[in-house]
C-alpha cells in the first residue's frame, strides 16, 4: 500500500492584525483576521489566534464573523475577536491559523503579528485612583486587605506605597505615616 500527497502552490493567503500596536497593562485588544486569494475573501472553516504573552504561555481565541465579536459586520469575511489578559508588560505575539476548503480541498494558512503592552501610569500609594494620596487611600486600602474590596486601581502595585512587591498592613501603616505623620512618600525606600 502506497499513499500520496501532493503539494501545490497557491495564492490563498492569511492575514492578521490588532487595531493598534502599543497598550496600557488591562486594554482589550481586538484582533482581527481574513484569509484571501487574489483580490477575494474567502470564508473560513474556522479562524483560531494563538497568543503567546511575555512569560511565554500561550491562549488560544477563536475568531468569529458575526458582528459581535468586534468582527465589523456580519459574514463580511473579516474575523474577530476582542483579548483581554494583558496584565503583563511586553511583547505579546499573535498568530492566527485558517482552515479553509475549497473545492473538497482542504487549506490550512498561518499568520502573525505582534503588540507591546506597557504599564498603567500611576500614583504611587493611590489606590483608588483618584491621583491624590491621602485618607481615602488608606480606607480604601484597609477594604482591600481586611475586607476583601476591590484591588488598587489602575494598577495593585498602586497600593504598593512601601515598594515590596506586595500590598497589605505594612502599606496601610506606611500611608497613614506618610499622610499624619510626615514620613517617607511613597515608594520613596
Amino acid at each position: 500500500n502506497y499513499s500520496l500527497q501532493a503539494f501545490y502552490e497557491t495564492d490563498i493567503f492569511a492575514a492578521v492584525g490588532t487595531d493598534k500596536d502599543n497598550y496600557t497593562q488591562t486594554q482589550n485588544v481586538n484582533i482581527n483576521a481574513f484569509v484571501q486569494q487574489g483580490d477575494t475573501r474567502l470564508q473560513s472553516d474556522e479562524i483560531k489566534a494563538f497568543i503567546t504573552k511575555p512569560d511565554l504561555s500561550i491562549y488560544s481565541l477563536e475568531l468569529f464573523d458575526d458582528g459581535l465579536h468586534n468582527d465589523f459586520n456580519a459574514s463580511d469575511l473579516i474575523y474577530g475577536n476582542s483579548y483581554d489578559e494583558t496584565n503583563l508588560i511586553g511583547i505579546y505575539y499573535v498568530d492566527v491559523i485558517a482552515n479553509i476548503t475549497i473545492n473538497d480541498s482542504n487549506f490550512i494558512r498561518q499568520s502573525g503579528s505582534s503588540f507591546f503592552v506597557e504599564s498603567l501610569p500611576y500614583v504611587c500609594g493611590d489606590a483608588n485612583n483618584d491621583t491624590k494620596v491621602n485618607l481615602q487611600d488608606i480606607i480604601y486600602l484597609v477594604n482591600y486587605v481586611f475586607k476583601g474590596g476591590p484591588e488598587p486601581k489602575p494598577v495593585k502595585l498602586s497600593g504598593d506605597a512601601n515598594k515590596d512587591g506586595k500590598v497589605n498592613l505594612q502599606d496601610i501603616i506606611y500611608l497613614v505615616n506618610y499622610i499624619f505623620k510626615g514620613g517617607p512618600k511613597p515608594c520613596s525606600t
